[in-house]
Order: C-alpha cells, then sequence, then structure tokens
C-alpha cells in the first residue's frame, strides 16, 4: 500500500485483522511518524490474558503511545475506542483483587456487590458530569465496601459518594486559607485548594481525606487522572492516569508481598496498612509518587 488513506481502508473493511494494522505501523515508522507504538500496544493489549499484570502492562504502554495522537485518528486504526479499554482496564484490576483476596483469605471488608445503571446515574446527575469510564465500571463491579478495604480507605458506594460530595461542597467555602496553601505533584496537574466540583471521591477515611477521579484538572492534568484531596490534605499529587490504572497499581501493591497475607490484626483493623505506610496511606502514597516508587514495579 502506498499512503495512509489506503491502510485506513483497509482496516475499515476488515477490523479484525491486525496483519494491517502491523503493516501501517511498520509504514509509519519508516517515515519517521508517530503511531506505529500505538497500533503495537493494542494489538498487545487484545492478546494479552484478562485479570493478569501482562494486561495492566500492554494498557499502560497503550495510553502513554496515545497521549497527544487526534482522537479521530486513534479510532480509525484502533479496535476499540480508549472508553472500551477504560472500562475494561476496571474490571480487569478487580479480577486481580478478588483473586489476591480469595487466594490469601484476606478480605479488608467485605465487597459489596455491584451498582446499578440508576445507582451510578444517581451520582452523575449529582456531580453534574458523566464518570470516567473506568469508574463506571468499577462501581458496577462493586458498589463500596466495608472497612478498609483501598488503601486503608474504605471504598465508596454510590450513596456515599453523593453525601461526601456534597459534604465537601458545603464546607468548601470555610477552607479558603487551606485552599491557597494546597499544593500538586506533578506541578500545575491539579488544579489549586482543597476542593473542587470536578473532584469525586471513590474512597475516603471518612477524616477529611479521599481518593477519586478529578473531572477538572490543572493545566498539565487529564481528565480523570486518579488524585487525592480533603481539607486534611497538606498537598494533592496525580497518582494514576485513571481509576482502573490505579486498582491495577493496588493489585501489584498487594501480588508484591507489601501487606503481607495474614488480613487486618483482630484488635487494630487498621493495622495491615499502617505498618505498610508507616503513617496516613495518602501521605505516603504522594511521597513515593514524588520519588518515583508509586506505581509500585511489577514484582515478576
Amino acid at each position: 500500500m502506498s499512503d495512509e488513506a489506503a491502510f485506513l481502508d483497509a482496516i475499515a473493511a476488515a477490523p479484525g485483522d491486525d496483519a494491517v494494522r502491523r503493516a501501517l505501523a511498520d509504514w509509519l515508522d519508516a517515515r519517521g511518524r508517530r503511531g506505529g507504538e500505538l497500533i503495537r500496544a493494542e494489538c498487545a493489549l487484545a492478546a494479552a490474558p484478562f485479570g493478569s499484570r501482562r494486561w495492566h502492562g500492554a494498557f499502560a504502554r497503550y495510553r502513554s503511545a496515545g497521549a497527544g495522537l487526534p482522537d479521530e485518528w486513534c479510532r480509525a486504526v484502533g479496535r476499540y475506542p480508549l472508553d472500551y479499554w477504560l472500562e475494561v482496564s476496571a474490571r480487569s484490576a478487580w479480577a486481580r483483587l478478588e483473586r489476591w483476596h480469595e487466594k490469601h483469605r484476606a478480605l479488608f471488608g467485605v465487597l459489596s456487590p455491584g451498582a446499578s445503571a440508576g445507582e451510578i446515574e444517581d451520582v452523575e446527575r449529582t456531580i453534574g458530569a458523566p464518570l470516567p469510564p473506568d469508574a463506571r465500571a468499577s462501581l458496577a463491579t462493586h458498589n463500596g465496601s466495608c472497612d478498609h478495604f483501598l488503601l486503608g480507605d474504605g471504598l465508596l458506594s454510590t450513596y456515599a459518594i453523593v453525601l461526601l460530595w456534597k459534604g465537601d461542597r458545603r464546607n468548601a467555602g470555610s477552607e479558603k486559607g487551606l485552599r491557597r496553601a494546597a499544593e500538586s505533584f506533578p506541578v500545575a496537574a491539579v488544579a489549586p485548594g482543597h476542593f473542587n466540583p470536578g473532584w469525586v471521591p471513590l474512597a475516603s477515611d471518612l477524616n477529611g481525606r479521599s481518593l477519586g477521579v478529578d473531572l477538572a484538572p490543572g493545566p498539565a492534568g487529564t481528565v480523570g487522572q486518579v488524585i487525592n484531596f480533603g481539607t486534611h490534605e497538606p498537598s494533592t499529587c496525580v497518582l494514576a492516569p485513571g481509576w482502573g490504572e490505579f486498582l491495577a497499581h493496588y493489585a501489584t501493591f498487594l501480588e508484591s508481598g507489601a501487606v503481607g497475607t495474614s488480613g487486618p490484626n483482630a484488635t487494630d483493623p487498621c493495622a495491615w496498612y499502617t505498618d505498610a505506610f508507616d503513617g496516613h496511606c495518602h501521605d505516603a502514597l504522594c511521597k513515593w509518587r514524588r520519588a518515583g516508587r508509586w506505581p509500585p514495579r511489577d514484582p515478576a
């Protein structure tokens, strides 16, 4: 084939034929153009086992390769759009988390069944914006948990998300001094402050510190990024590009043996994460993020 249009026509005619995509990737490489790595990464992603570290490694490669490329072009050359892979990323991460907990019988609280479409839509009506596909898929898989399931935080239900978001919004006006003092990492990735209507809590210690998705990022950030925020947070950090990826990072953290396998202490249900983090998990995550230790490395 002599030009890009011919490749795109061939892909449209045979969307399941990765041989044509790989030929286009080689053609782009030979001309010093971007896009070949995205095509190869998605081919690897489609072939990787669902619910595996390999799958999430391929997805990270796919996300990185697509940065800055036109959305329309990515859709034309891809098997599926990014939104599809985001949804799968959350379900794949949950498969890893469930498998780890089943193996070690270390259920940190009880995971609830998935939320209904109506419950998820209630959250979106309240915040006035659609949730990212991976956040929606996560809620549809498990609608919250008891106790300290996620790095010491409780995984929030749709009902709790709405309550906490509304409470943060009511309290925002009284926190102006703290809002001015907030800093972010990377610089300008997160809008300044301790609350923003575009910050949607998905996990929380219920004491002024939350983890969630950022729908109103700073100029150097991206929509859907995962951040820590709240009135008791000294700073905010971008902890993952999306919620599915953050759950996958947590799965890697557990699989590395950093937490141990005995489950929470009977007299102190917070002991497992206090020992692992040497303090509040958000402070440790931000410290590790700045030092290049988060996301955790694949133990394999």
